[in-house]
């Protein structure tokens, strides 16, 4: 771990763009559904799965790019339209998911109504 960050470290000078791309690996894959977990019983284990996975898998192809591999991107690295795209895509993939992967509805709004009376 430590010989990654001081890779990182060096090919990347920039402080606000190592804080970008960690930022990245946190919504791009845990944002969706740890929000939906908590919003939509419809959601299953299995698409928050999915929709971490392709954060994790995004938000790893931006780093490498943003040491200087030389791979295709359609957006800046360490943009807003960067952000979108990775939300955009993991929201989808929870949703569909959600839908044709079978969940425990009974069992997720327990959860939700419990998350809901520890907060007030």
């Amino acid at each position: 771990m430590a010989t990654l960050a001081l890779l990182i470290a060096l090919k990347i000078q920039s402080v606000l763009t190592i804080a970008w791309i960690g930022s990245d690996f946190l919504t791009s894959g845990a944002f969706i559904p740890l929000v939906f977990g908590f919003l939509w019983a419809r959601g299953t284990s299995t698409a928050a799965t999915v929709s971490m996975l392709f954060g994790l898998t995004f938000s790893t192809y931006n780093l490498l790019v943003a040491l200087g591999a030389n791979l295709p991107v359609a957006w800046e690295i360490a943009s807003a339209k960067q952000a979108l795209i990775g939300i955009t895509i993991s929201l989808i993939l929870y949703v569909v998911i959600s839908f044709v992967t079978k969940g425990d509805i009974i069992q997720s709004k327990r959860f939700i109504e419990k998350a809901n009376v520890l907060n007030r």
